[in-house]
């Protein structure tokens, strides 16, 4: 253990190391405090693995492993990580998250991995339906409107039966002091934002249970040239990794770019609402607000976002002044419109001069029928289909195409589905008249 009565246990281990000894043990160190750990000192010490408090029998076997059998293919750990998470794919995971852009991106990560996903917005939503129904994991955001994650956490732990169920708490703040509280509150774990999918593969498998039975199959939704050509505008702009983005979500650059529009539309008003809360003195307005731009500019490679974002947080929670606070907001201001700018030009179709796009009757009512069944179970898989048939959807509706984009983006699937079956029944209203048959 790091923390110990007299010396601690990185002093110890140095000592240990000018021991003369024939054989050295593998060296293991355990802390609830690994964001503070002087990596340095630690790896001087010959430690070869960090192990974070509270201790899983899953972790402790992976550590073992991984520092017992050193020789073993860095692809064949991997493999085996896919295949244990295959073991626990339909898992019942409550996402706990107000930030939109935040939730789709976990949503899909998880998804992808064949879990079951439900989300709630705030933590009171969140108690209410771990009242209602079981999980087997909680992701938990720890800034969130009406009821915090910890506050939220507090309450799950106090139902009858919830003692057991992970809690994992999500926030951009991973200093220890944050961890502690989240420990404090009845959280098992820490994933810090922005989302890394190692690490959330890591956590899934120390604390999911195994589900022997075949693993569920998702498509990979892998976008094709269009959104590519438009991802490779973005690369160009100083600050945005969309190379980051783009690895976060498996390549999958049509989710890449759907994520990177509703952040344009979701904050795209946040310089002149930071303003707003700065001009009326409402600093802990501007400090929430500030710390989730943060947390979804970084998740989605917007570093130069993120990082004016972070020193307005910062500035915010030190009480800086009215007009410190307008002067640093002003000059935020353009870095953030020319990136909405730049994503609306990456989104924007392409001039072609190809021929008008054709389609059948019987290819939009199957395309309808699919999005209607999809809707009606809530399943956002149906954002993948619009997003495949948008350009015949929109030559066959126009604008009411248009508006059904919109609204599955927002998943708002309930208006989505009304708005489906309205279209449907007027597609088949103007269906085809069969040809006349010849008199006989």
């Amino acid at each position: 253990d790091w923390r110990l009565g007299g010396i601690d246990g990185l002093t110890t281990l140095e000592r240990l190391q000018s021991l003369k000894l024939d054989h050295r043990p593998a060296l293991l160190m355990v802390t609830a405090y690994s964001d503070d750990l002087p990596r340095n000192q630690a790896a001087g010490a010959g430690v070869s693995r960090v192990i974070t408090k509270p201790v899983t029998p899953s972790m402790l076997f992976d550590a073992i492993a991984e520092t017992m059998l050193p020789g073993v293919p860095r692809q064949e750990s991997d493999q085996t990580k896919e295949q244990a998470l295959q073991l626990r794919s339909g898992a019942h995971i409550l996402l706990v998250e107000d930030n939109l852009v935040n939730q789709e991106v976990a949503q899909m990560l998880l998804e992808s991995m064949g879990m079951r996903v439900m989300v709630a917005d705030n933590g009171q939503v969140a108690v209410e339906q771990v009242a209602r129904e079981s999980f087997d994991l909680v992701f938990m955001d720890v800034q969130m409107p009406v009821m915090d994650g910890l506050e939220a956490a507090a309450a799950i732990r106090r139902l009858p039966d919830r003692q057991s169920l992970p809690i994992l708490a999500m926030t951009a703040n991973a200093f220890s002091e944050d961890r502690a509280l989240c420990l404090a509150a009845g959280m098992n774990d820490h994933l810090a934002k922005p989302i890394e999918l190692d690490k959330l593969q890591t956590l899934l498998l120390q604390w999911l249970p195994l589900r022997p039975h075949s693993p569920t199959e998702r498509g990979n939704g892998h976008g094709g040239a269009e959104a590519s050509g438009g991802i490779d505008l973005l690369h160009r702009l100083d600050g945005m990794d969309t190379e980051a983005g783009l690895q976060l979500l498996q390549g999958d650059s049509e989710g890449y770019l759907r994520l990177l529009l509703q952040f344009a539309e979701h904050h795209g008003e946040d310089g002149q609402l930071l303003a707003t809360l700065a001009t009326n003195g409402d600093h802990p307005g501007l400090r929430q607000r500030a710390h989730a731009l943060k947390g979804v500019a970084a998740t989605l490679g917007a570093w130069r976002i993120a990082e004016l974002a972070a020193k307005i947080e910062q500035m915010a929670a030190a009480g800086s002044g009215t007009e410190t606070l307008l002067k640093k907001i002003d000059g935020f201001k353009p870095v953030l419109e020319l990136l909405c700018r730049r994503i609306a030009e990456a989104a924007r179709p392409k001039a072609t001069t190809a021929a008008p796009l054709t389609y059948n009757h019987e290819q939009i009512t199957e395309v309808l029928t699919r999005m209607e069944q999809l809707l009606a179970i809530e399943d956002s898989v149906v954002n993948d289909l619009y997003l495949t048939h948008r350009e015949i959807l929109t030559a066959a509706f126009a604008m009411q195409a248009r508006d059904l984009g919109r609204l599955i983006d927002d998943f708002d699937y309930a208006e989505a589905l009304s708005l489906v079956r309205n279209l449907l029944a007027a597609h088949e209203a103007n269906a085809p008249s069969p040809p006349d048959m010849p008199p006989t």
